[in-house]
Parts: C-alpha cells; structure tokens; sequence
C-alpha cells in the first residue's frame, strides 16, 4: 500500500521513544527493552503462580491419599 508519506524522511527516519517523542536511535532501542523487560517479568510472575498454586494442589492430593491409605491399612 503507497502513502502519500511512505518515502518522506521526515516521517521514516525519525526515532520514537514509547510516549511518541522524537528520540536517538539508541534511546529508542532502550525505550523499547525496558518496555519488553517489563512484559517478560510480568509473564514470569503469572507462570510462577500457576507453578506454586499448581504444587499446592499436587501436595494436598498426596496428604489425602496418605491420610486414606492410614485409614484403609487400619481397617485391615
């Protein structure tokens, strides 16, 4: 698709920082970590409390069967 501005200097070379402002070429690449670095962790810490309720669930499985087979091997 051919814009009016799609070779205009103006418009392709500039940087932007993630507010919309004018910026380096290096600030923007820093800009733009910080902004990834930020999903990534946020992402880490959903998966981390999956895992932990995840395990959770894994030992109160494991008490009750034990409590169970106590009360099955009594009865024998």
């Amino acid at each position: 698709m051919n814009g009016l501005f799609d070779h205009d200097p103006a418009f392709t070379q500039k940087k932007r920082d993630s507010r919309g402002r004018f910026a380096t070429a290096e600030r923007a690449m820093y800009d733009k970590a910080l902004k990834e670095n930020r999903y990534l962790r946020l992402q880490v810490e959903k998966y981390r409390r999956q895992a932990e309720a995840a395990n959770g669930t894994f030992i109160l499985q494991q008490r009750t069967i034990a409590s169970l087979r106590e009360k099955l091997a009594q009865t024998k």
